[in-house]
């Protein structure tokens, strides 16, 4: 299985409604090969290394460890907080817990910081 990134190019047009904001025309193979559909809501995350991640929440989310979807849900109380919190940058990962266990880290770290919180700890 060939687990290199797929990079593709695309080039941003103005808007054409008075305001600043540009539209990414991503092509229908790209968002067949993603999964993503019209309509989706992305995130957009500029790392620190200048990589520019485009992604999809809800995609992301489905990926997620259940061991470790599991915890976030008891540590906050239901669901859409526990993916609130999964989707949300974390300070000690430099990314989403989301992001951060997508990207091949281990749930070690965010089962850390979820037991933290769970019993008070400050992170």
């Amino acid at each position: 299985m060939n687990t290199s990134p797929k990079k593709f190019r695309v080039t941003l047009h103005d808007a054409e409604d008075g305001s600043d904001a540009c539209i990414l025309p991503i092509p229908d193979a790209v968002m067949a090969e993603l999964a993503w559909k019209d309509g989706d809501t992305l995130t957009i995350e500029k790392m620190v290394d200048g990589v520019v991640v485009i992604s999809n929440p809800a995609n992301d989310a489905e990926l997620l460890d259940k061991e470790v979807v599991a915890l976030a849900e008891e540590v906050f109380g239901d669901s859409h907080k526990a993916a609130n919190w999964l989707l949300r940058k974390h300070p000690l990962l430099g990314t989403s817990p989301a992001a951060y266990l997508n990207n091949g880290n281990p749930k070690t770290e965010v089962l850390k910081i979820l037991r933290s919180i769970m019993h008070g700890g400050a992170v």
